[in-house]
């Protein structure tokens, strides 16, 4: 088994997928594939994953197993490559899975760009409050005891912070280790991302954009499942062992439990307010005509384009509000500061 360190990142899946696609589509065989693959990999230590699949194959396993074993690939990857292999369509899973990591690399990108602006405001209010807390705070604060009188209350509550200025300085390094500790007991406690996936899709608009992420991520599985002329049931409990989001896992189980009752998909999910009308309808007319897999081919494109456009409308709001936010906190010290010295220029009036 790799270590994870080894683990192919997604711009480098992307080339993976691209080139063999091209090949596979060549009708070049899947071996030969994986070393032009391996070949074309500037990392020695990536192209050992490739060398992986190859050494797994030659043993007897399956492309699918071979990544499994490798550890460098997702449960979503050796899934669909499972699927591909059985149905005799791995050209086209693997032409999905290179469109699937461009869009996610493309995505990330465009996360980095619009947040980096934000960031760079942020880091620099950080400093400016910093240093406002730690060296023009004190010089106040002297003048202000020399002074003698009451403070006003924004004013002693910004001369408290300066003596505990040192946390704030701490304060990013321990919301990163917070969140890497969160994570990591996400991923060992079950309970526990049960509670955080509830949690998260009850949130106003960020639980809708989850939601809407993991939504084409299944309306996606479907679409290859279907693709393949496996049965709805089998699909939908292939899907269920690859969905990460609970909520949309326990509706996929319940779903089926209703089915073996000889309930049809789009009256299980009617049932289910993630749904709405529209896709039930579409699921609805997919059934009667038995072309559920253009049904499932519109829902993944309708849900994509949503959930790009809500990511598109989350970065727009995102730059002024952050810019609010550090302007209102750095505004809020400088009259905390002042106020006193305007009561002492009507004092002196």
């Amino acid at each position: 088994m790799f270590n994870r360190s080894v683990a192919l990142f997604d711009s480098e899946k992307v080339h993976f997928y691209s080139v063999l696609s091209l090949m596979l589509q060549s009708d070049v065989d899947l071996r030969s594939a994986l070393r032009v693959c391996i070949e074309s990999l500037p990392s020695k230590k990536k192209s050992e994953v490739m060398k992986s699949l190859c050494r797994s194959m030659d043993e007897g396993k399956s492309f699918s197993r071979s990544m499994e074993v490798s550890g460098g690939f997702s449960r979503y990857e050796t899934d669909c490559i499972h699927v591909g292999e059985n149905a005799s369509c791995l050209s086209e899973v693997v032409v999905e899975l290179s469109r699937y990591f461009t869009d996610k690399v493309t995505f990330r990108k465009k996360c980095l760009s619009a947040l980096a602006y934000p960031f760079l405001v942020l880091l620099f209010a950080l400093f400016a409050v910093v240093f406002m807390l730690r060296v023009v705070v004190p010089i106040f604060s002297k003048m202000f005891d020399r002074m003698g009188g009451k403070l006003p209350g924004m004013t002693r509550f910004v001369m408290d912070m300066a003596g505990h200025s040192h946390l704030l300085m701490a304060l990013p390094v321990m919301i990163f280790l917070l969140v890497m500790v969160f994570r990591f007991l996400l991923k060992r406690e079950t309970i526990l991302k049960k509670r955080w996936d509830y949690f998260l899709v009850n949130v106003p608009y960020l639980g809708d954009m989850v939601l809407l992420f993991h939504l084409q991520r299944l309306f996606h599985l479907m679409k290859l499942l279907l693709a393949a002329n496996i049965p709805v049931h089998q699909a939908i409990e292939a899907s269920s062992r690859t969905i990460s989001f609970v909520p949309l896992t326990d509706i996929w189980v319940r779903t089926m439990k209703d089915m073996s009752q000889g309930f049809s998909l789009h009256q299980c999910l009617s049932r289910h307010a993630v749904f709405d009308t529209q896709a039930i309808a579409m699921i609805k007319a997919g059934e009667e005509v038995n072309k559920l897999h253009t049904v499932f081919v519109q829902l993944h494109s309708m849900a994509d384009r949503k959930w790009q456009d809500a990511m598109a409308l989350f970065f727009v709001l995102l730059e002024p509000t952050l810019i609010a936010i550090t302007g209102g906190l750095v505004a809020f010290i400088l009259l905390s500061l002042y106020l006193p010295v305007f009561q002492m220029g009507h004092h002196i009036r």
